[in-house]
């Protein structure tokens, strides 16, 4: 730059306690403090522009990022430095030929060293931090899913996530935005052992002789049944399509639902089929035969799969020739402990206990990898 230039520039700056601005007739520059950093900030003609970071220790031993920057607003901004921190107090940088100071970096837009970076925040305060993020998030899906089921899951989706940006920005750390997609994973995980506790607790469990009498049970949403076969020839299938969010936008993904009729032994076709076994899959795989292994404990379907469930039944009726008795149930196989109300319920606290110690573990090996690599933790 010319001496004309430089005279020029300088002649237009003003001078605060801690920000500082100044410019020509064709461009506005400003320094200004922020978080024990300054920011270098240039506006130009047309949008155009830029800005750079730099920590009170490299400006003190490196000079500013703007080379071309006025002498006594370096001076000033040193000197305001050294007033906030006097720990942090050096030798003045070496002025160059053309009067400016003196860098090793260049000019704007040079990444910080990662030397000169603020400390990480001590790892017991992060975890803490985390662990409030996760708290908050589940405890408000899980009350929303309660009264509000439909909107607890869109607010499982956008609440941690944004509770983990407010966490970031409050206190530092992008460890805290991993947090809040972790807690995401966790509040759904609560919601469904929640939803699944509801569905299990208003019922009971019965001890059954023969699966005839299971329409009989309306109340029953366990079933422990000694005479109960599967009549595999009278199958019955549908697909259900589900819109999914996947990368760029909305995905639809394909399930088959399958069903066979639950009866006793000595059953025939003109008799009401009393229970059905229900399964979803993937299209070409068959996972009736799956669940037809085990036939003597079984569970009421989620509520949400029930009308899937008997688009399959009435396929099955329409094509072998069936009724279905009044208040059969629908069921799928299960095995203990999973069957029991209790165990849903103590999923609604562990799911998302589980996930913060993934995301904890995550943030303690990055730590422990930085460190070996001789590398500071940054601000994870």
């Amino acid at each position: 730059m010319s001496r004309k230039d430089r005279e020029e520039r300088q002649a237009y700056k003003r001078v605060g306690e801690d920000s500082w601005e100044w410019g020509d007739k064709y461009n506005r520059y400003s320094a200004f403090f922020n978080n024990g950093h300054i920011y270098w900030t240039w506006e130009g003609e047309k949008d155009l522009g830029g800005g750079s970071e730099q920590s009170f220790e490299e400006f003190l031993s490196k000079g500013p990022r703007d080379t071309d920057a006025p002498a006594d607003v370096v001076e000033g901004i040193r000197a305001a430095v050294l007033k906030m921190n006097s720990s942090m107090a050096s030798s003045p940088p070496a002025r160059n030929s053309s009067g400016g100071f003196a860098t090793s970096r260049g000019p704007a837009k040079v990444a910080v060293n990662a030397s000169a970076q603020d400390p990480a925040a001590p790892l017991a305060a992060l975890l803490g931090q985390g662990f409030l993020v996760f708290t908050v998030s589940a405890a408000i899906a899980v009350l929303l899913a309660s009264a509000l089921p439909t909107l607890a899951k869109f607010v499982s989706i956008i609440l941690p996530v944004l509770f983990g940006f407010f966490a970031a920005f409050r206190w530092g750390g992008m460890a805290l935005i991993l947090a809040g997609f972790f807690a995401m994973a966790g509040g759904f995980g609560s919601q469904f052992a929640l939803e699944r506790y509801q569905e299990l607790a208003r019922g009971t469990s019965v001890t059954l002789a023969s699966i005839a009498d299971a329409p009989r049970h309306p109340e029953a949403t366990r079933f422990v049944v000694s005479d109960i076969r599967a009549a595999r020839p009278f199958i019955g299938r549908t697909q259900r399509t589900v819109v999914q969010m996947i990368g760029a936008g909305p995905s639809p993904r394909t399930f088959s639902v399958q069903v066979m009729p639950l009866v006793p032994v000595g059953w025939t076709r003109d008799r009401p089929v009393p229970a059905w076994l229900a399964c979803t899959t993937t299209p070409g795989f068959d996972c009736l035969q799956r669940s037809e292994r085990d036939l003597s404990r079984t569970i009421r379907a989620r509520d949400y799969d029930l009308d899937y469930y008997r688009e399959a039944i009435a396929d099955s009726r329409r094509r072998h020739g069936m009724t279905s008795a009044n208040d059969a149930p629908i069921l799928e196989g299960s095995g203990d402990p999973f069957d029991t109300p209790e165990f849903y319920l103590a999923g609604v606290v562990v799911l998302p206990l589980i996930t913060f110690a993934l995301w904890a573990i995550s943030v303690i090996g990055w730590r422990a990898w930085r460190k070996w690599k001789g590398a500071p933790a940054g601000s994870a």
